[in-house]
């Protein structure tokens, strides 16, 4: 019986831990991400460019929609992006996209950036170094899900 117990609380905790994510999609600028709906959020701006999230324990996430007035290059775009870290980890580009991360201070920075139709669609992640592992997955699951609607 101690067994069946020992499973049983097994069980609550693993699946209490799990994430519940649902699409957030803008529909000013025509983009999707999965975000935890345990996620707090803050309110949308004015202008509904997009959405700030953050989970309380040191996770923020901000994905907008930006007219592209100034006419930057998808390159100028990257090399902003990795002049606003301290140090770059990862950096690459393809077709109209890019992702930059590393470290700005005792955060881990991870950006990712489409150029479509001269608008720019940002998805800016940040959290505590110490706590990488934890958010690892989470990042993965972000930059995976985050993509322009046709």
């Amino acid at each position: 019986m101690k067994g069946f117990y020992a499973l049983l609380i097994t069980l609550w905790l693993t699946t209490g831990l799990q994430a519940s994510f649902e699409q957030y999609c803008n529909a000013r600028f025509g983009f999707c991400v999965d975000v935890d709906t345990q996620w707090g959020k803050e309110a949308a701006p004015v202008n509904n460019d997009g959405r700030s999230f953050f989970d309380g324990e040191g996770l923020r996430v901000n994905v907008r929609g930006s007219y592209n007035a100034l006419g930057e290059r998808l390159r100028e775009a990257m090399d902003n992006a990795k002049n606003g870290l301290d140090r770059v980890t990862y950096e690459t580009m393809r077709g109209n996209w890019f992702v930059v991360s590393g470290y700005k201070g005792s955060d881990i920075v991870y950006t990712k950036v489409f150029l479509h139709n001269n608008t720019y669609y940002t998805l800016l992640i940040t959290h505590s170094t110490a706590l990488q592992k934890k958010y690892n997955a989470i990042v993965t699951r972000l930059s995976k899900t985050f993509r322009l609607l046709p």
